[in-house]
């Protein structure tokens, strides 16, 4: 090197700190890297405790913990994450079906699961890429929801005025709610006045205990107006006049919805006991929840717009109302069209013509 060459500057290597500088405490609970060595065991206990848990409904943790620990771990939960084949997964579904005698609808629950959580993984880092993607998912089959007609409505109202289930009953059938919704309304989610019903909580199950947690979607969360159904609003104001009277469970966060011993109904209780009455009066067998169903049919019959429908019943969009009631608006599409071929004239032909279209269709059944 020449004397008059100038000599680099010299760089002083420092190692890079395992994390970046940031001004918020980070998660210590890192997923695993790519390559790891998880079983699927560990990424689904990883994902219900820090992904699910924060997020969704203990409802649903209680549901996906179930599927996890009673199925996915005992069937799959040895096998390394990475090591999952579509293969693998196909045959889990098949088993479900065959030896476990899950059916359709719930295999297909177990697909979702799955795909959801190893879409995580592979957004994470832990798996090249999602074997779900590469699988044939489950077939599912539609429900047939059983249903009311309008007269069998009628005959079930008469029937249960003046028992304890008159007040749930006529909540279904007139405005179509969910069990957990009936259970759960206070008197300050009620105006008498203005004859306005606000669902704001629901009142369920999850395993042997009750819980009240936020309605089920953002849409269920709703206001109904109720003031035109002197039925049902009677019976309200009824009801709470009785309670005033009575100086006992009319306060503001008091439950509307009690038993017979003047308590909060428990939800599988006041199923079985609906169940029980439908079938001591003769009526045919339906679940409390089927008189929801009922109120969809009963709309659609008056030809109420889907929109409508879908509002008054607390979904989020109404997609969802006609993929869970395809079989009743089937039905009335079934009307439109014999609506439309009533209008249609009944074609007549020139008598010479006759004889030739005879022919032609004796030649169609050949």
């Amino acid at each position: 090197m020449s004397r008059h060459t100038k000599r680099p500057a010299r760089v002083t290597l420092r190692p890079l700190s395992d994390a970046p500088p940031v001004g918020f405490p980070m998660d210590l609970h890192t997923p695993p890297k790519a390559g790891t060595t998880w079983t699927l065991a560990q990424w689904l206990r990883y994902w219900l405790t820090h992904m699910v848990e924060p997020h969704r409904a203990r409802t649903t943790v209680y549901c996906y913990t179930n599927i996890v620990e009673k199925h996915l771990i005992p069937a799959l939960g040895e096998v390394r994450l990475t090591a999952l084949t579509p293969t693998m997964i196909e045959s889990y579904y098949q088993w479900l079906g065959s030896e476990k005698n899950l059916s359709p609808n719930t295999v297909y629950k177990h697909h979702i699961l799955l795909h959801t959580s190893l879409q995580q993984a592979y957004r994470h880092g832990a798996l090249p890429d999602n074997p779900i993607n590469r699988t044939t998912p489950p077939t599912t089959v539609p429900g047939c929801s059983h249903y009311y007609t309008p007269r069998q409505v009628a005959q079930l109202l008469a029937l249960v005025q003046g028992h304890p289930l008159e007040l749930p009953v006529s909540l279904a059938c007139y405005l179509g709610l969910r069990r957990g919704e009936i259970l759960g309304l206070r008197w300050k989610d009620i105006d008498l006045q203005g004859g306005l019903i606000f669902i704001r909580q629901v009142r369920t199950t999850i395993g042997h205990s009750i819980v009240t947690k936020q309605p089920k979607t953002a849409g269920s969360n709703r206001t109904l107006c109720i003031s035109s159904l002197k039925n049902l609003l009677g019976l309200l104001r009824d009801m709470y006049k009785l309670r005033v009277q009575q100086n006992h469970y009319c306060g503001p966060d008091d439950y509307v919805v009690l038993d017979t011993r003047n308590q909060p109904w428990h939800p599988n209780s006041m199923t079985s006991t609906f169940t029980n009455f439908a079938a001591a009066c003769g009526l045919p067998p339906i679940t409390l929840h089927g008189l929801r169903h009922t109120f969809a049919s009963m709309a659609s019959n008056a030809r109420v717009p889907m929109y409508q429908i879908s509002q008054a019943m607390g979904h989020s969009s109404t997609a969802t109302t006609q993929r869970i009631y395809t079989h009743l608006f089937d039905l009335t599409h079934g009307e439109v069209l014999n609506a439309v071929a009533k209008s249609i004239p009944t074609p007549k032909a020139p008598k010479r013509m006759l004889g030739k279209i005879k022919r032609r269709r004796r030649n169609m059944t050949v």
